[in-house]
């Protein structure tokens, strides 16, 4: 997170690996039955939120313009 708060606009390619791994953790959290049922409920709200934004970038003309240079390497 450091890193893209240093930047003016981070990249697409540097956010989606972030985006991943806050998903990962937030399902993490909703699987876990030791957590209390308001911490579920946060991270089933954040899991939301975070793929309402995940599923933006289906309509970004850079995510697909990054994604077809790196699949092309």
């Amino acid at each position: 997170t450091k890193r893209l708060s240093k930047s003016n606009c981070p990249l697409v390619v540097e956010v989606l690996p972030y985006i991943d791994s806050l998903t990962k953790k937030l399902q993490s959290v909703m699987n876990n039955p030791l957590k209390a049922p308001l911490v579920h409920a946060a991270a089933s709200r954040g899991y939301t939120v975070l793929n309402k934004y995940y599923g933006l970038t289906d309509d970004s003309v850079m995510y697909h313009m990054s994604m077809s240079r790196f699949i092309s390497c």
